[in-house]
């Protein structure tokens, strides 16, 4: 992760490791707070494709189910508008 990213990583990020050496233990947030992190940022053509690779990772199928991921690690007024736009007209809620 590029530090301009990490300013935005949530207080209550789950983290697992990539990689453990000897020395060096190199871990990455998880899928749940990644999915989260770019749902926020919902920067169409550049995380569309994340958001739909990551959902289908975590078996979530809905506008509806990605949002409650989003809700456990940000506030309701911290989610833009046009995120939650974004997600009703990538998976048609589901429904």
């Amino acid at each position: 992760m590029n530090d301009a990213a990490k300013a935005y990583v949530p207080a209550n990020a789950g983290y697992e490791t990539w990689q453990a050496l000897s020395h060096l233990t190199i871990s990455t947030v998880d899928a749940r707070t990644l999915l989260a992190m770019k749902c926020v940022a919902a920067r169409t053509s550049e995380d569309s494709g994340d958001i739909r690779f990551l959902a289908n990772l975590l078996g979530l199928h809905s506008s509806e189910t990605v949002l409650n991921v989003v809700l456990e690690f940000f506030p309701a007024q911290q989610l833009p508008v046009r995120a939650r736009l974004l997600l009703e007209e990538m998976f048609d809620d589901g429904q």
